[in-house]
């Protein structure tokens, strides 16, 4: 039964060069047209946990939605300004840290990949000392 329903539908789409009156004549249903995801908020609720090991920090934060990745920086956070690294362009949304200096404050910021626009804004930057 399942082979003779595929056989059909790839008869209609075939022969109906994609018209949706067409699809629909023959009881099939049409897909939606796919629409753009547009601009991406940055992540929201950065948050940094220190797990009790010596230079470990982990990095959370919430979905974006229609979000493929995310891209995390980290800076020093005892200068004025903040000179970014990139850390890693990851697809979850946890991120654990080793070796971390510990004793020395830093700050972290993530943004979204995905969109038309590529790249989200950044996330507020969150400050965390390692322990």
């Amino acid at each position: 039964m399942t082979e003779l329903l595929n056989t059909r539908a790839n008869y209609v789409l075939t022969e109906s060069n994609g018209n949706a009156a067409i699809i629909r004549s023959a009881a099939m249903p049409v897909r939606s047209t796919p629409t753009p995801v547009g601009h991406l908020l940055p992540p929201l609720n950065l948050r940094i946990n220190l797990n009790g090991q010596a230079g470990v920090m982990i990095l959370r934060w919430n979905r974006v939605a229609k979000a493929l990745s995310y891209f995390v920086q980290c800076a020093d956070a005892t200068t004025d300004e903040r000179v970014w690294t990139d850390l890693k362009t990851i697809s979850n949304r946890k991120l654990i840290l080793t070796d971390m200096e510990i004793g020395k404050m830093y700050a972290f910021r993530v943004a979204s990949i995905g969109g038309s626009t590529g790249q989200s804004l950044w996330c507020p930057e969150v400050l965390r000392m390692a322990a």
